[in-house]
């Protein structure tokens, strides 16, 4: 597998491996999605980032990069304030 340059986007929803520099500029990569504008409805209870679609009448998840938490209790994604510059697919990992 190799890294693909961020102007090229996964297709919306699908976990990856994604790259960017924090704040200090120290790299790191994340389990994250791409959700491209109006794919990923925010579900029954939208909250205060959800953007409304009127032609649809439906409240989705803003475009973008999306960090995925999936050992936390509250949270499931957060959204990634970098550019992130390349991703990968994940790999299917052990079978044990």
């Amino acid at each position: 597998m190799t890294w693909t340059p961020a102007t090229t986007k996964p297709a919306s929803g699908q976990i990856v491996l994604a790259a960017y520099r924090n704040d200090q500029g120290m790299p790191r990569i994340v389990r994250a999605v791409w959700i491209a504008k109006n794919t990923v409805e925010a579900g029954e209870d939208p909250d205060e980032i959800s953007s409304y679609c009127e032609e649809n009448d439906t409240y989705y998840w803003p475009e973008g990069w999306w960090e995925q938490i999936d050992n936390w209790d509250d949270y499931s994604q957060v959204k990634i304030h970098h550019d992130v510059t390349h991703w990968m697919p994940m790999s299917e990992g052990p079978r044990e």
